[in-house]
C-alpha cells in the first residue's frame, strides 16, 4: 500500500536507539530532493522497528506521553505526510489515526489528520477538528494548519496561517508545499496540470521559493516534476476515447487509414492490424513516420478528426519507438515542451546538488528528447554514485545500448548483467499495484505505467530464456502479465501507452510461452536450467 524505493538491502532495527536513528534518517531524507520514497521507506522501518519489542501505550487523559510514544507517533505523522503527499489520503487516514492516539495534543498530527480527512471528503468532520487550532503560534504548527486548510478547499484561511508562517521565517519550500495541498486533492488519474484548480498557485509558489532560496534545488526539482507528470499524463489519456461505443469508430478509422497506406505502396513498411492493442507492425523508419505525417494533414484538410487523432497516437508511438533504439524520431520529431521545461529544471538542480534520484529523471527526460548519447551519460553518473539503487542501475544499463526487442535481438549484455536490478525494479512495481496516478510526484520510477521497466524485463527475460534459465524467465514474465493488464484498464485504450504496455504483454507472452515449451520437453528428457 506504501510507496518503496529502489534501495537494494531490507531496512531492519531491534532496538529503540536504532528506530530512533531511523527516524532521524528519514527526517533528514525528506529536505533532499528525489528522496521522498527513501524517506517513507525509513519512517516505515522505524514503525517496523517498535512492533518487534514491546509497543508504547498510548497515554491516558490527562497524562504526558511517554518518549517512546512521541517517538513512534513522530513516525506515524511523517509517514502519513509522505502518503498525504502522493495523493494517498485513505493511507495517510489510517497512520494519522495511530499517530493521534499516541500524542493526542500534537497540533501538527491533528491538522494533518484533519487535511487527511478533507482530502478523503470528510469536509465537515475536518473542520471541526480544526476549529480550536485557528490561531496556532509555532511556524511548524501554523504551516500544518495552513496546509490542511488548503487541502481542504478553504484558500481564504489556509492562506492567511500560510502568510503568518512567511512572516515568523518560514522555510520558502515548506510554504510552497503547503500551497500545493489543494491541487494534490483536487488532480486526478484522468485531469492533471493547469486545467486543475490550485496548479497554476502551486507552480508560482515553488518559483518564488525557488528565487528566495537558491540554494534549496527542492523547488526546482518539484517544478521538473510537475511538467514530467503532464507530459505522462498525455500519454497515458492523450487517445480521448474511454467509452466502449467509440471504440468500433475509432478501430474503423484505423483500419481505413492501414487500407489507405497499403494502397500506396507501403505494404513492406505497415502491416494491417485488427485493433489498437494489437502489433503496430515493424519496422520503424523515419519513412514511416514522414508518411504517418503526410497522411495526417490529408486527414485534417478533409476534416477527418477521428483519424487525425488516432494517427497522432500512432505517430507518437512509434517516434517513441525509435528514440528507443538510439534514433533520433524523425525528421519532425519535436520534444514536447514539458519535457523540455522539466529538463532545465533538473539540470539546474544536478549544477547545484547532484542527486541520483534527480539524474535518473533527467536521464529519461533527456531520453524522450531524443538525446540518447547525454541520456547514456547522465544515468552512468547516476548509477557511479549509488551502486546500490536499482532503478539508477537498471536505467544505466538500458541506455548504454539500445534494445530492439522487435528484432528478436538478444539482450544487450550490459543489462543482462544487471538482471538483478531489473528483477528488484519489477518487484517494486508488483508491490506498489497496478496504480496510474501520482507517477511523477511520487518520485519513484518502479511503477506499472513506465515501458522502459518492462522493455528492460521482457528483455532481461529473453536472455533467460536464451541461458537455458528458463524458470527464472516464467516468474519474471508471469509478474508482468499480472501486473500490465490491470495496469492497461485503468487508463484510456486509445493512448500512446496503451498501444506500448500492450505490445511489452506480448513480448512477454512470447518469452513466457518460450520458457514453458523449453520447460515441458525438458521434464521429457531434454537438459533445462533449474
Amino acid at each position: 500500500a506504501y510507496p518503496p524505493d529502489c534501495e537494494f538491502e531490507p531496512l531492519r532495527a531491534a532496538t529503540m536507539e536504532e528506530a530512533k536513528a531511523l527516524l532521524e534518517e528519514a527526517q533528514a531524507l525528506v529536505k533532499e530532493p528525489g528522496k521522498t520514497p527513501a524517506a517513507s521507506r525509513k519512517a516505515h522501518a522505524a514503525i517496523e522497528a517498535f512492533a518487534k519489542g514491546e509497543a508504547p501505550k498510548p497515554p491516558a487523559e490527562g497524562e504526558t506521553p511517554s518518549e517512546e510514544a512521541l517517538t513512534l507517533s513522530t513516525a506515524y505523522c511523517l509517514a502519513a505526510e509522505l502518503q498525504l503527499a502522493l495523493g494517498r489520503a485513505k493511507n495517510a487516514v489510517e497512520l494519522f489515526t495511530k499517530a493521534k492516539e499516541l500524542d493526542p495534543s500534537s497540533i501538527r498530527t491533528i491538522a494533518g489528520y484533519a487535511g487527511a480527512l478533507g482530502a478523503t471528503g470528510r469536509v465537515e468532520e475536518a473542520e471541526t477538528l480544526l476549529q480550536p487550532y485557528d490561531n496556532p503560534k509555532a511556524v511548524p504548527d501554523l504551516l500544518a494548519v495552513g496546509k490542511a486548510y488548503m487541502v481542504m478547499g478553504n484558500d481564504k484561511k489556509g492562506e492567511q496561517l500560510l502568510k503568518s508562517a512567511w512572516a515568523r521565517g518560514g522555510d520558502p519550500f515548506d510554504l510552497a508545499a503547503a500551497q500545493m495541498g489543494k491541487y494534490l486533492k483536487l488532480r486526478t488519474d484522468e485531469k492533471v496540470g493547469s486545467v486543475v484548480d490550485g496548479y497554476n498557485a502551486a507552480v508560482d509558489s515553488l518559483k518564488n521559493a525557488a528565487r528566495l532560496n537558491r540554494k534549496d534545488v527542492r523547488c526546482k526539482y518539484r517544478i521538473g516534476l510537475l511538467f514530467e507528470e503532464y507530459y505522462h499524463h498525455k500519454l497515458l489519456f492523450g487517445g480521448g476515447k474511454k467509452k466502449d461505443e467509440e471504440e468500433d469508430n475509432a478501430q474503423e478509422a484505423v483500419g481505413a487509414a492501414f487500407k489507405t497506406w497499403s494502397a500506396t505502396a507501403m505494404e513492406d513498411e505497415i502491416l494491417a492490424i485488427g485493433q489498437m492493442q494489437g502489433a503496430w507492425g515493424e519496422p520503424t523508419t523515419e519513412e514511416l513516420l514522414i508518411a504517418l505525417i503526410e497522411y495526417h494533414k490529408e486527414c485534417s484538410d478533409a476534416g477527418r478528426m477521428d483519424e487525425c487523432e488516432t494517427l497522432m497516437v500512432l505517430y507518437n508511438f512509434k517516434a517513441r519507438q525509435l528514440v528507443a533504439r538510439g534514433g533520433k524520431g524523425g525528421k519532425d520529431f519535436k520534444p514536447d515542451k514539458n519535457l523540455q521545461s522539466a529538463a532545465k529544471e533538473y539540470e539546474e538542480c544536478c549544477q547545484n546538488n547532484p542527486v541520483p534520484e534527480v539524474m535518473l529523471h533527467l536521464a529519461r527526460v533527456q531520453k524522450l528528447m531524443a538525446q540518447s548519447e547525454k541520456a547514456a551519460a547522465t544515468a552512468k553518473k547516476a548509477a557511479d554514485m549509488d551502486k546500490e539503487h536499482a532503478a539508477c542501475q537498471m536505467y544505466a544499463a538500458l541506455l548504454a545500448e539500445p534494445v530492439d526487442m522487435a528484432g528478436g535481438k538478444a539482450c544487450p549484455e550490459g543489462l543482462f548483467k544487471a538482471a538483478a536490478a531489473v528483477e528488484q525494479c519489477v518487484d517494486r512495481a508488483v508491490e506498489a499495484g497496478p496504480e496510474v496516478g501520482a507517477m511523477c510526484l511520487g518520485e519513484e520510477l518502479c511503477h506499472a505505467v513506465n515501458p522502459d521497466l518492462s522493455l528492460a524485463a521482457v528483455a532481461v527475460a529473453r536472455g533467460y530464456n536464451a541461458g537455458g534459465r528458463y524458470k527464472e524467465a516464467e516468474v519474471l514474465c508471469t509478474k508482468l502479465l499480472d501486473l500490465l493488464p490491470a495496469t492497461m484498464r485503468k487508463i484510456c485504450w486509445a493512448s500512446v501507452l496503451q498501444v506500448e504496455l500492450a505490445q511489452m504483454c506480448g513480448f512477454a507472452r512470447e518469452e513466457l510461452l518460450r520458457a514453458l515449451q523449453a520447460r515441458q520437453a525438458g521434464e521429457a528428457g531434454v537438459p533445462v536450467y533449474e
